[in-house]
């Protein structure tokens, strides 16, 4: 433990933090928030355009969606790395958001300084999976597996992602499921007439992983019986490829006044709660996103694909359908909600009394603060004394 009375826990964050939706730094955001005062939290990531300035910030470029090759990863580690050592006498605890093969190095460091590391995978799938393309590597398993052994502790956003950290060698003592947290203007009061804007809501980075272009051809179909249904895309691009073949089937499916695209936005709440029909996701792989979360705690009927604890999560709340990724199959659970008022409403109501049991971003942070003082041999007071 240092000498300051509260501890400090570094948080290592590549894709950065700042103004505009980015799944990450909203879930970091969102756990950093109640536990000001019960921690001295020291955030390492670059900020993005418009950013406030935070006191907590040390500036490290961040991973741009879009602009992550290797340079960019070794560059990020030896900065990452570098910080460690720098601070490695005041930083009683790291967090790793992210589990990306680039950390690598940051987490050797902090074995070889003895600082407590915790590695908090954000999807199923990513680097330290070992069945990742990237653990194909010689030699990177056993890497993962040594830092796997030795990590503090392993924050789970679902079932699979947990197994994936055993499978990469942390305890299964320290190993926690973790919910992805909500903010309270997303439990606010929703406009009474969601139901009738037949309009559906898509957010998160725009690429090949969440399956854009899927939802595309679901709206164009959904079109056929009513002209008036649309579409939200509420998220930046992953890439100018993907930029361009989006752009392209909207054109083909004619779809080019029935696509509102908001790249980057602070009132996320107020798209799901006052503009918005049904919540949409059918990625290919996820973990717990934070958009299914807040679009239940909105009370949005889901349609989602079975990746992550997606399939868990709504089958459990009845917030709505799980579906393959076939337009057929995911337009005919769409259509189902939207011609249905009470249908949508009964799914609406089950959505959000799920979220408010599981998802208040208050008490998830007191679970997530009570295992990193066990991850530092600390007693756990209360954050809100």
């Amino acid at each position: 433990m240092t000498t300051e009375t509260v501890p400090t826990i570094g948080f290592f964050v590549p894709s950065g933090v700042g103004i505009g939706y980015t799944g990450p730094g909203v879930f970091l955001k969102r756990l950093i928030g109640p536990l000001r005062g019960a921690v001295n939290p020291r955030v390492y990531a670059g900020e993005r355009p418009g950013h406030q300035t935070d006191p907590s910030l040390v500036p490290v470029r961040s991973m741009r969606v879009g602009d992550s090759g290797p340079l960019r990863q070794l560059a990020w580690a030896l900065t990452a790395t570098w910080w460690i050592i720098v601070d490695h006498r005041r930083l009683d605890v790291v967090h790793f958001h992210g589990t990306y093969l680039y950390k690598i190095l940051p987490a050797l460091a902090c074995a070889a300084f003895r600082i407590p590391y915790v590695l908090v995978p954000l999807a199923a799938g990513a680097d330290f999976s070992l069945r990742g393309r990237s653990t194909r590597i010689p030699g990177i398993s056993q890497l993962v597996r040594f830092i796997g052994r030795r990590a503090a502790g392993g924050f789970a956003l679902g079932e699979e992602i947990a197994e994936e950290l055993r499978q990469g060698g942390v305890p299964t003592e320290h190993i926690h499921l973790i919910m992805n947290p909500v903010s309270a203007s997303f439990f606010q009061e929703t406009a009474p007439d969601r139901f009738d804007k037949q309009t559906l809501i898509f957010v998160g980075v725009i690429g090949k992983r969440k399956r854009p272009l899927l939802v595309l051809d679901i709206l164009a179909r959904l079109r056929e019986q009513d002209s008036a249904r649309r579409t939200i895309f509420l998220g930046p691009f992953a890439s100018p490829s993907d930029r361009s073949a989006f752009a392209s089937a909207v054109s083909e499916l004619g779809l080019d006044e029935a696509i509102d695209h908001i790249e980057f936005s602070d009132d996320v709440s107020g798209y799901m709660r006052n503009s918005s029909s049904i919540f949409v996701l059918l990625s290919e792989t996820e973990g717990i996103p934070g958009a299914l979360v807040e679009a239940m705690a909105a009370g949005l009927p889901c349609v989602v694909s079975d990746a992550g604890a997606m399939r868990n999560i709504v089958i459990e709340s009845n917030a709505g359908f799980v579906v393959p990724a076939n337009g057929d199959i995911a337009t005919d659970a769409v259509s189902r909600l939207l011609a249905d008022e009470s249908d949508w409403h009964d799914h609406s109501s089950k959505a959000r009394e799920y979220a408010e049991r599981h998802f208040r971003a208050e008490s998830i942070a007191e679970k997530y603060y009570a295992q990193l003082c066990a991850a530092m041999n600390t007693d756990a007071a209360s954050i809100s004394e």
